[in-house]
């Protein structure tokens, strides 16, 4: 349909960063934060995790995929992500997704 798609996002993401520090993967819609992947680095400075979002977007929904470096402690650091982002759409599968 003209009007709307089904969309599969599947995220698998890569973290390096100081030990003990925390981090936050979200999806945006149209500004708007819909999901969030919350890690956390453990000691050997990388973590690595994914997540998957169903949805049902209208053509000129905009997309975004924003990374948060929310708190290592009192040190001031860098991090790094490595993010792989799959999209599938014209899912006939998706039934019980919000539309947005």
């Amino acid at each position: 349909l003209s009007e709307r798609t089904e969309i599969e996002l599947h995220i698998v993401a890569k973290i390096e960063a100081p030990p003990l520090s925390f981090h936050r993967i979200s999806v945006m819609i149209n500004d708007k934060e819909v999901r969030t992947l919350d890690m956390f680095v453990p000691k050997s400075g990388v973590a690595n995790n994914d997540m998957i979002a169903r949805f049902i977007l209208s053509p000129t929904t905009a997309v975004r995929i924003h990374h948060y470096y929310d708190s290592v402690w009192s040190d001031m650091n860098v991090s790094s992500s490595n993010l792989r982002v799959g999209f599938r759409s014209g899912l006939p599968n998706i039934y019980d997704v919000p539309f947005q």
